[in-house]
């Protein structure tokens, strides 16, 4: 098996992102990762995310392996961390 050391990229740098919510309570949004590999092609990588939800310092929600956070959430400050691995990278 080929491995390298350069880790896969997101095509986007992390950042605070405000998604208006016209509900009262909850608002559904649209949210997608996006990441590259020099070597390894897609299949051969795993998404994962976890959820704080509030940005309270507990990970409410985790893990969820996909890129795709879309979703109901609830009015407030939530923090998302993302993972995209190799497959055959210990955990």
């Amino acid at each position: 098996m080929f491995q390298n050391n350069n880790a896969p990229e997101f095509t986007e740098n992390c950042q605070n992102r405000t998604f208006c919510s016209y509900g009262e309570c909850e608002g559904q949004i649209e949210y997608i990762k996006y990441a590259t590999d020099d070597c390894t092609p897609d299949n051969e990588l795993q998404w994962s995310y976890k959820i704080d939800l509030d940005n309270d310092g507990n990970w409410d929600i985790e893990p969820i392996l996909t890129n795709n956070a879309s979703g109901l959430y609830a009015n407030g400050t939530h923090r998302i961390a993302w993972t995209r691995r190799w497959l055959w990278q210990p955990k």
